[in-house]
This record gives structure tokens, C-alpha cells and sequence, in this order.
């Protein structure tokens, strides 16, 4: 017997309580099954459009930053300077690969890391240096970090730099790599971002997010299934903190879900977890209709999905962008 026999979506998105106190009551009563909502084979994919030029991946990342580096090698930098902290990985980049003094911006002026004994400059004086950053959107970080530099009286040629960067940043900026323009999300910073959550009422998934996918043979609904779950190590910075969870996960291990999230540093405000009383059960529903039911409920705008197919059937919708780390992209319906 499937949950969803005497009970619909939106009854139970309403208030999940009183569902499964009315699915109860509609069982002794004899009331006759719902009609069962179509099997998620047999729903149509919607059209969609998959903006992968807006994921950004760590190994995108680290390519687009390569590249640049071997295109600035012209330019003859005697020093390379990072904006802490995702612009280190570009200035570290740049400096092994073309053999220049490393640099942190502060608010005491540049911190001097050094080059390794295998840098072409260590022993020049700096006379021309490149500041910088992975991404500028407003051009305020890197505006910030020239004048700091600045305020310290080096006289320095300094030229301002970014990865990526958008129309409205490109006028502060000497030297870009990619023309970027929002809405855009990178891999390494998309759930630690607590503007860019708030901004557009993000909501995420859990497994294959927060932490990797279970193995078919973990998932057994049993004992290894709870010792996965328990020992899974966290793909997120620590001290994260998220308005809110939609698992597929049974609400039977709401437990060991809420001791992983505080272990690992995860605070959310609401973690919604699947109604269903078996693994059975939950395989023969419509898992992207049940989280979509979700999403509009908290009036949510983009979510976060592991699952390619499940982030197509979810991007049937208005209102609502589907992030999909796996599809490269993001998705809606159009």
C-alpha cells in the first residue's frame, strides 16, 4: 500500500500531520485509493534550457585560471597579488606557472609568501604586479584591495585582474579572462555564500550535495544504510547555515540526519524529509513532484539537486530554478 493511496501531495504539503491523521481515518473509513499519480517514466520531460556557462566547477576553475596565466606571460608581472581568499588559488596559479614573487593582499599591504626556489624574479625588485581576484561582480572587492594597497604608499604599477568578470565590474578592471554576467554560481562557493542563499531563497538537497550519494549496495533501508549515513564525510565548508533541507530521505532517520548535520556543522532551519513509510514505497512515487510541492510551499526560488533526471522533472515549473552540480548547469522550464 503506497502513502499516497488516500492522501495527496497537496493535502500533505498543507499540513503533514493532519494528512497522515486523514489518510488514517480514510483507510477505516474504506474509502476507495486515489487515483495514483502516472509513474515518472511515463511523464513527459519538459523542454528546458541548460545554462552550463553559469556553473562554474572547480575544474573549470582551475583550467580558466591556467589559461590565463599563460596568456599574461607576455606581460612580464615581476609579482602576482591574491585577494584572500578564493583569489589565492588564481595568484598561486599564475605565480608557479610564470615564475613570479606570490603575494596576500591585506590591510597592511601585500604579504610577501615568497616563490620557491624555482622562480625566475625572487631576486627582483617589483616593479610591476598583478592584483588578483577570481571573480568580481561589482567591482567592490577589487576596488577595495587597490586602494588598500595603495593607502600603504608602494608605488607599484599595479594592475587590477579578474577570472571572471561581469559588465558592470569590467570598468575597474585592467585585465579579465571570461566575460561572466549574472546570474552565475561556482562550485566551490554556492552553499557557503549566505548573500547569494538569502537573495534568491535557495533551498538544497542533501545527498549528493551535503554529502556523497549512497552505493546500491548501502542502500538497503537497514543497518548499512544508517552506517553510511552516519559515517559520510561533509562536501561543504564547516559552520554552513541553510534555511532549508528536501531529502528523499525517510523521515524514519530523521535522528541520524540531525546528529550528521550538527557533527559536520550544518545548521539548516527546516529539514524536510519524505513521507513514506518504506524504500518501496518511496521508489514507486514521484519524488520530483513531492519536492517541487515543497519548494512552492516555502516559496523557494532555485534548489539545489543531485539527481539529473529528477532536477528535468523538477524544472517543470515557473518560478523556480533547478541547480544541477551534475548536469553542469542549471534549468527551468521554457
Amino acid at each position: 500500500m503506497s502513502f499516497w493511496d488516500h492522501v495527496t501531495i497537496e493535502e500533505y504539503m498543507k499540513d503533514p500531520q493532519a494528512a497522515k491523521a486523514l489518510r488514517k481515518q480514510r483507510i477505516a473509513d474504506g474509502v476507495p485509493k486515489l487515483d495514483p499519480p502516472p509513474e515518472p517514466e511515463d511523464l513527459p520531460l519538459p523542454a528546458l534550457l541548460i545554462e552550463s556557462g553559469h556553473w562554474i566547477t572547480w575544474k573549470q576553475f582551475q583550467q580558466d585560471c591556467l589559461d590565463f596565466a599563460i596568456n599574461m606571460r607576455e606581460e612580464n608581472y615581476d609579482a602576482v597579488i591574491g585577494v584572500p581568499r578564493s583569489g589565492m588559488l588564481p595568484a598561486t596559479i599564475f605565480s608557479i606557472q610564470n615564475g613570479t614573487k606570490l603575494f596576500c593582499c591585506s590591510d597592511y599591504g601585500p604579504l610577501d609568501l615568497g616563490g620557491g626556489y624555482r622562480s625566475t624574479r625572487l631576486n627582483q625588485e617589483v616593479r610591476k604586479a598583478l592584483l588578483l581576484e577570481d571573480s568580481a561582480a561589482s567591482g567592490g572587492s577589487i576596488r577595495k584591495a587597490y586602494k588598500s594597497i595603495k593607502d600603504t604608499g608602494i608605488n607599484w604599477e599595479i594592475h587590477r585582474a579578474s577570472i571572471y568578470a561581469t559588465e558592470q565590474s569590467m570598468k575597474y578592471l585592467d585585465r579579465y579572462h571570461t566575460h561572466l554576467d549574472l546570474p552565475h554560481w561556482f562550485e566551490w562557493n554556492l552553499l557557503g555564500n549566505m548573500h547569494l542563499i538569502q537573495s534568491f531563497s535557495l533551498a538544497t538537497d542533501l545527498d549528493g550535495i551535503l554529502c556523497r550519494d549512497f552505493t546500491l549496495e548501502e542502500d538497503d533501508d537497514g543497518e548499512r544504510y544508517i552506517n553510511a549515513m552516519r559515517n559520510m564525510a561533509c562536501l561543504l565548508p564547516r559552520s554552513i547555515n541553510l534555511p532549508l533541507i528536501v531529502t528523499a530521505r525517510l523521515e524514519k532517520y530523521r535522528e541520524e540526519t540531525q546528529k550528521w548535520l550538527e557533527d559536520n556543522q550544518c545548521s539548516c532551519t527546516r529539514l524536510v524529509m519524505g513521507p513514506w513509510e518504506s524504500k518501496e514505497e518511496r521508489e514507486r512515487s514521484d519524488i520530483a513532484a513531492w519536492k517541487l510541492g515543497v519548494c512552492n510551499d516555502y516559496r523557494i526560488r532555485m534548489f539545489v539537486e543531485s539527481d539529473p533526471y529528477i532536477a528535468k522533472r523538477m524544472a517543470n515549473t515557473k518560478g523556480v530554478v533547478i541547480l544541477c552540480p551534475a548536469l553542469e548547469g542549471s534549468v527551468h522550464g521554457i
